[in-house]
């Protein structure tokens, strides 16, 4: 049965977020850096989710064990294990990073800029959006 949060990621529009040479399309669950699958396991891509979408701060690791892990009972064992698992995908060096900062005993913060589009998979072709527009 899916949660409240799952829910309301299936009533919003497609959309993906770029950033450098990554594209993190939520609607296909697939991160692609120059169109080349990244593997991610679900908690991992929620978790590179909920960071870009709050990119604007410092989210507590209190606050990302709650949305991600929704209420289940995990150890900072298994954020840390995510995050680890997003920076090898990312190619991201915790000692000098570009995408997953690590705020020491706070949280994390997604560093990079970030473009909001919407995805391509999910709109029309050149020709048909011409024919669409045509009438």
């Amino acid at each position: 049965m899916p949660s409240a949060r799952d829910e309301i990621m299936m009533e919003l529009p497609g959309g993906s977020y770029r950033f450098d040479k990554f594209v993190l399309d939520p609607l296909n669950l697939r991160l692609t850096a120059n169109g080349e699958n990244r593997t991610l396991e679900p908690k991992s891509f929620r978790l590179l989710q909920f960071l870009i979408e709050n990119r604007h701060r410092v989210a507590p690791k209190e606050e990302i064990l709650s949305v991600v892990w929704e209420g289940v009972a995990v150890s900072d064992n298994a954020l840390t294990r995510a995050v680890a698992q997003i920076r090898k995908a990312l190619d991201d060096d915790p000692k000098q990073p570009r995408y997953i900062e690590t705020i020491p005993t706070v949280g994390y913060r997604f560093a990079a800029v970030v473009e909001v589009g919407a995805n391509r998979e999910h709109q029309p072709t050149p020709a048909v959006a011409d024919a669409l527009s045509a009438h």
